[in-house]
C-alpha cells in the first residue's frame, strides 16, 4: 500500500513538471515543431536510461548467471559505470532499432 502511495505521488510529480515544462517553453519564440522535437529527444534519452537501467538491473540482480550478456560478452569484471555505459548503447541500438547485434541479450 506505502509503494501504491509513492507511485501516485510520483504520477503527480511529473504531471507537475510536465506543466511547469510547458509553462516554461511558452515563454520562448519557438514554434510548436520545436516543442514536440524538444519533447520526443527527452522521451527518447528516458526511454533509453530505462531501459539501460532494467537490462543491467537484471543480470545483476541474477548474479550474472552463466550465458548472460555480461559473461558472454567478458563484462563480468568491468565496473558499474563501464556496464551501464554498455547497457545504454545496447539500449540505444535496441530502441532506435538499429540493432548491430555485437551485444546480444541473453
Amino acid at each position: 500500500m506505502y509503494r501504491l502511495i509513492r507511485l501516485i505521488r510520483m504520477a503527480k510529480l511529473v504531471r507537475i513538471a510536465i506543466k511547469i515544462f510547458n509553462e516554461s517553453l511558452e515563454d520562448f519564440d519557438i514554434t510548436s515543431s520545436q516543442i514536440r522535437l524538444v519533447k520526443i529527444v527527452f522521451v527518447l534519452v528516458f526511454s533509453v536510461h530505462f531501459v539501460a537501467c532494467a537490462w543491467f538491473f537484471l543480470s545483476d540482480y541474477f548474479d550474472h548467471p552463466r550465458g548472460s550478456w555480461v559473461e558472454a560478452n567478458g563484462f563480468i569484471d568491468h565496473s558499474p559505470k563501464q556496464k551501464y555505459v554498455i547497457s545504454v548503447y545496447w539500449s540505444v541500438q535496441t530502441v532506435t532499432t538499429v540493432g548491430f547485434g555485437d551485444i546480444c541479450a541473453k
